[in-house]
């Protein structure tokens, strides 16, 4: 996870889910609040599957 950046996160009750972009792919990594491990790794098949994030991405971090 080193070469991936961080893009956005959601948050709910008991976890939060990162976004991260690593080379040409997008991964979901989910983490449990309570004991701060990560649960499960997803990989996005497109990015549509990324649009629920959109509003969250701060583009302006990721252009210099």
């Amino acid at each position: 996870m080193s070469n991936a950046v961080v893009l956005a996160q959601r948050n709910y009750p008991d976890s939060i889910v990162f976004l991260f972009q690593l080379d040409c792919y997008y991964v979901e990594a989910y983490c449990n609040k309570a004991n701060q491990s990560i649960e499960e790794y997803r990989v996005l098949p497109d990015t549509n599957a990324i649009s629920h994030y959109l509003e969250a991405i701060q583009v302006s971090d990721l252009i210099k």
